[in-house]
């Protein structure tokens, strides 16, 4: 499993006001065109501990180095509802050799 540094919570909590109620063409206004897009995807959850539960997304924007200890920064629209969600990454850990 992929680890990554902490990213600054200062940084994430001004980045996530910033967008925070804004409509996906409005957060695409504000950063730009996304580094990459990505079509219908699933993902799992488990928060804590079991179930765990899955959650598509219609669309998945990802933008790169948006903030000094941002590395990676998702705009995931849930398929059900439409709705933004928003996922930070700092820059990867080295993976220890075996």
């Amino acid at each position: 499993m992929k680890r990554f540094v902490p990213i600054r919570r200062e940084e994430g909590v001004e980045l996530i006001q910033l967008l925070a109620g804004k409509s996906l063409d409005e957060v695409v206004g504000i950063l730009g065109s996304p580094t990459r897009e990505r079509d219908a995807s699933e993902f799992w959850r488990r928060s804590g501990g079991p179930p765990i539960e899955t959650t598509r997304y219609s669309r998945v924007l990802e933008y790169t180095d948006v903030r000094p200890s941002i590395r990676t920064f998702f705009v995931l629209v849930r398929a059900d509802d439409d709705k933004l969600e928003f996922e930070l990454r700092g820059p990867e850990l080295a993976q220890p050799q075996s």
